[in-house]
């Protein structure tokens, strides 16, 4: 598709929302007008007012049709549907949905509630209907909005509704003009605890609490203080306490715009046994565990029978037969101890540390009070159940993948053994075969269609057995040194890889070891150290790949199709502040450090190694890589509501090979392109820098040591299914240094900022809940590879057609300007 071609669309729908926003307030019955959108306008505020438009919109009962930027798709659709035939689709789905149930009755399957046909599919499931003006619902929604700043402490506040009309009446803009008012303060804070053994930790209380003085009055603050306090005693042996029996009394007659608070803890009411029909307050009661029940073969939905009982580090280890989890491994994660002061934040990390370990069903902990009391003190007896998953398991996984821009059907043989010894470690046996369409690393075609045929044809053939061991802890430390760490995990593996391709035939041997862990759980920080990362891979170039390696007379692209050797440790952290399935805004960052053979070099120097002629050193005759690589992965996500959200994502990274081997390795260097990255751009065809491969219009061959890369995208929800987005993407590669026969590949202050490649598009992406496809159609809005003065879009190419028809003078008729490209890909880009 042209450029020219690609601009009609927009412009095209552009005409359609506009004649179907006129037809949409034109056939409204008279006296009724059309919601165009609300808005707030807050007056006279105090220079503290602090709550964010969007929350008092939020209260609106009455909402106007949803937009995707400026335009109201869903509305759009809703009026391009025929009115009168979707009556009768209806009636004939109706028709249809009674006799499929009828038969599925018979069959004893579910009944359908719905029969959709293509027209209420579009008009009920993706469009959305006129929205109407409802005086009484925008009344309504001042009041609310009333009552939330009340509670926000803008007691004497005012929302008054405007609407706001056009000429002709027929439609309406809602303003909620609000004068929120001096908001009132908290000026005293005093605690009534009725129990005096509990009162006594006023102090504590006041030091933890998240209430201050001047502080303007919240009460969802007040709310969560309750929580704080809860949480207070829970933790201190109060395990009956619950936020029911704390409550404020709030006055505000005090003084101008201030607030008093007075914290009440009551004590527990029971009946009297000396008075019928009356109650008496008693303490609370403080309570000590007892006694430890770990239910290792629970399971609620039979008859539930164990056999026998195992006494181990104070706890009664209850079983049958054999306990499903060894009691050292017991032992480790529980988190308290029979006559301990009752701790609520103890139990909870219990719960959470049997929960993380993968090999439980479900996880339940009971807390039963003792009725006598053991001298003088109150005891709690704990029962931990656990229901083991299922142990082991063999399956058969059929994906279609992508990596590195090339998509991929795979058959996965897994066999997995959750908790082969009994202590939570995992034996996963994979092999994995399958086929991939993979680019030839030089290519001359250079049309859309030509893409797409490279991108489903199946060229490259893969097998690899793979085998790793997982441990429930940071092995070889103890179990006490890593039980303060979150979901604490080593693992072992080994690996070997045959992958045919058109170019080259590649084997990968590996071995592994690494740590994974979370050491800060509230931001959710997940640390990831590779110990050992040793891999051998081989390379057996075809005849033709060879004397293309030979004749392109490149050094770089050389040395990294070839044999070589890899010890590396790498250390990365990652930050996600995404803690709920939706969440206005959050973000991620990961930033990762490898280093590969600075010990292997080591210990061939102290070896005295001698060296090849080409001053390397050698292990089985093989090169091994020596090189630092640094990446950060930073993205952004702002949503404005459910259903359309933008992200920002900024990548930077660089390879720095040194010592033994000149180059980075092949896998281990940069590339851009492709689905995941600048999309305008197929895998490895962008860059480095502004170079130009002088044999072919386009190369598959792009790689480079320095990377840069930024990405805009909208998206938005028509249905559950169909999604959509509109991108930006910018970025490029760049070599570290200069080569005599790679002019402009490298990195340099002057130049790199004019090298930035800028691509746009629009991506359709399929839900299906548990995988999801994504089209990505990419057009070029500055290509680097051109001239200055010939790299955007709409400048003259007059230089680049010269050099088209220096390769084949049948490109002269090819346009050189809009050329799409369509980027398959699984999942989300970022």
């Amino acid at each position: 598709m042209s450029a020219k071609g690609l601009i009609k669309i927009p412009v095209y729908l552009l005409c359609v929302a506009l004649f179907s926003a006129c037809g949409a307030v034109r056939n409204l019955p008279e006296g009724d007008a059309f919601f165009r959108r609300h808005e707030v306008k807050v007056h006279d505020a105090s220079l503290d007012y602090n709550v964010p438009d969007d929350d008092l919109i939020s209260l609106t009962r009455q909402k106007p049709n949803r937009r995707i930027l400026w335009w109201r798709f869903n509305h759009t659709v809703y009026l391009m549907v025929n009115k009168k035939k979707l009556e009768g689709s209806k009636v004939q789905a109706a028709e249809r949905c009674v006799k499929k149930n009828e038969r599925r009755k018979r069959k004893g399957k579910e009944l359908k509630e719905k029969c959709n046909t293509w027209r209420t599919f579009w008009a009920e499931t993706v469009g959305e209907a006129t929205a109407v003006l409802d005086t009484a619902k925008v009344t309504k929604s001042a009041q609310q909005m009333n009552v939330y700043l009340q509670k926000k402490g803008y007691f004497d506040n005012k929302v008054l509704p405007e609407l706001v009309y056009n000429e002709k009446k027929n439609k309406c803009i809602v303003v909620y003009h609000v004068y929120p008012s001096q908001p009132y303060r908290l000026r005293k804070i005093t605690y009534t605890i009725e129990d005096a053994v509990m009162a006594a930790s006023t102090p504590q209380l006041r030091k933890n609490s998240i209430l201050d003085s001047a502080m303007v009055f919240d009460l969802d603050v007040l709310d969560d203080e309750r929580d704080n306090i809860t949480t207070f005693y829970n933790n201190r042996g109060y395990y009956e306490l619950t936020k029911d029996y704390i409550n404020y009394d709030a006055r505000k007659e005090v003084g101008d715009h201030q607030v008093d608070i007075e914290l009440i803890l009551s004590r527990p009411l029971v009946a009297s046994t000396e008075f019928p029909d009356s109650l008496v307050s008693i303490p609370h009661k403080k309570y000590f565990i007892g006694d430890i029940y770990v239910h290792t073969d629970f399971d609620a939905t039979q008859n539930y029978a164990p056999t026998d009982t195992l006494l181990y580090d104070g706890m009664k280890v209850v079983y049958t037969r054999t306990p499903s989890l060894t009691p050292q491994l017991i032992s480790c994660i529980q988190g308290y101890h029979s006559g301990e002061l009752f701790q609520r934040e103890k139990v909870d990390k219990t719960y959470k540390r049997y929960s993380q370990l993968g090999v439980l069903r479900a996880t339940t902990i009971q807390m039963v009070p003792r009725q006598e009391i053991i001298n003088g003190l109150y005891i709690v007896d704990t029962h931990i159940k656990l229901t083991p998953a299922k142990k082991q398991y063999f399956r058969i996984e059929p994906q279609v993948t992508h990596r590195s821009g090339n998509m991929g059907v795979y058959g996965n043989l897994l066999y997995s053994n959750r908790n082969i010894f009994g202590g939570a470690e995992a034996l996963d046996a994979r092999v994995i075969v399958g086929l991939e369409a993979s680019q030839t690393l030089v290519s001359s075609g250079n049309t859309t269609s030509d893409a797409i045929r490279r991108n489903f044809q199946l060229n490259t053939f893969e097998i690899g057995p793979e085998l790793t061991y997982r441990l429930p802890r940071l092995w070889p430390l103890s179990c006490d040194r890593t039980k303060r760490s979150s979901e604490p995990t080593s693992a072992v593996s080994a690996a070997f890889n045959y992958q045919s391709r058109p170019d080259y035939a590649r084997t990968l041997s590996q071995i592994k070891f690494s740590w994974n862990f979370i050491e800060n759980p509230t931001k959710v920080t997940r640390v990831t150290v590779d110990w050992v990362d040793f891999s051998i891979i081989k390379i057996d170039n075809s005849i033709a790949f060879q004397n293309f390696l030979d004749n392109l007379n490149d050094a770089f692209l050389a040395n990294s199709y070839q044999n070589h050797l890899i010890h590396a440790e790498t250390f990365s952290v990652t930050w996600n502040s995404q803690k709920a399935r939706f969440q206005r805004n959050y973000f991620y960052w990961r930033a990762g450090v490898t280093e590969a053979g600075l010990i292997l070099n080591g210990i061939m120097h102290l070896a005295n190694a001698p060296k090849d002629e080409q001053g390397s050193r050698q292990i089985a005759g093989i090169r091994f890589a020596q090189f630092g690589r640094i990446e950060q992965d930073l993205r952004l996500y702002f949503n404005v509501n459910e259903k359309n959200g933008f992200v920002w994502r900024l990548y930077g990274g660089a390879g720095v090979p040194y010592g033994n081997l000149k180059v980075l390795p092949f896998e281990k260097s940069f590339f851009s392109g492709g689905s995941n990255g600048i999309r305008a751009w197929q895998a490895r065809t962008l860059g480095p820098g502004s170079s130009r491969d002088s044999t072919a219009v386009r190369s598959f061959n792009n790689i480079g040591e320095i990377k840069l890369e930024g990405n805009f995208e909208y998206r938005f929800k028509m249905t559950e299914m169909f999604n959509l987005a509109l991108f930006v993407d910018a970025g490029n590669i760049w070599l570290l240094n200069p080569l005599s026969d790679r002019p402009n590949a490298d990195f340099t202050s002057d130049r790199f900022v004019s090298e930035i490649a800028i691509g746009t598009g629009i991506g359709l992406r399929l839900n299906f809940d548990i995988f999801l496809v994504r089209l990505d159609l990419g057009i070029k809005l500055k290509d680097p590879s051109k001239v200055q003065g010939e790299r955007w879009l709409w400048e003259p190419k007059d230089e680049y057609l010269t050099y088209l028809k220096s390769i084949d003078d049948s490109y002269v008729t090819v346009p050189t300007n809009g050329r799409t490209v369509l980027n398959l890909g699984i999942g989300f880009p970022f």
